[in-house]
């Protein structure tokens, strides 16, 4: 099984525009929305492998419970956590072949939080399952949080694949994750 963590999950909103104008109004031509982040999209694309994956998440606010039936709808077993804030939005303004991207920074988050989802990780985990944890954390994610995830895993007989930036990348990687996957710009500032 493949298990992913996704810190700072998001709802994906997409609009298609004929041109981008800046200070200008637009007609959409198209919109779609759907349960988002790194993470998340990593099980979204194992689901459409079909190869099993569950999505670990802090969710919360009104979009909650979309959020989990979009996921539940793309064949996706979830693992979500009551989060303490409503989850983040990224949009994405599409024109023609260019994709202008805004990104919320996403609910700061309690202990009671990133324990849950620890715990989520402990009750799941089996020898030989793999835990992908990947994209931004909001403000506040204790800095041992990661390094935390991988010990759990590798407790459990389990190995991870961080793809993270910066510190907190830089701060679990003591922790030996099995791969870290970190783009060249990612590596770049992490280093």
């Amino acid at each position: 099984m493949i298990v992913t963590v996704t810190p700072n999950p998001a709802v994906d909103i997409t609009y298609r525009v004929d041109r981008l104008v800046p200070g200008q109004s637009h007609r959409v031509t198209g919109v779609r929305a759907r349960a988002g982040g790194k993470g998340i999209n990593v099980a979204r694309t194992l689901a459409c492998m079909a190869h099993p994956a569950t999505a670990t998440a802090p969710v919360g606010g009104p979009a909650a419970e979309t959020f989990e039936s979009d996921l539940v709808a793309a064949g996706i077993d979830t693992d979500l956590v009551p989060g303490d804030g409503e989850i983040r939005r990224s949009v994405a303004v599409i024109a023609g072949d260019a994709a202008t991207l805004f990104n919320e920074p996403g609910p700061r988050q309690s202990e009671d939080v990133w324990w849950a989802i620890e715990q989520a990780l402990a009750r799941r985990l089996e020898p030989g399952d793999v835990v992908v944890v990947s994209g931004s954390l909001p403000a506040g994610t204790p800095a041992d949080f990661i390094g935390r995830l991988v010990r759990r895993a590798r407790a459990a007989g389990a190995s991870t694949i961080l793809d993270l930036r910066g510190d907190p990348l830089s701060v679990a990687l003591p922790e030996r994750p099995s791969v870290v996957a970190p783009n060249a710009a990612e590596a770049a500032e992490t280093t």
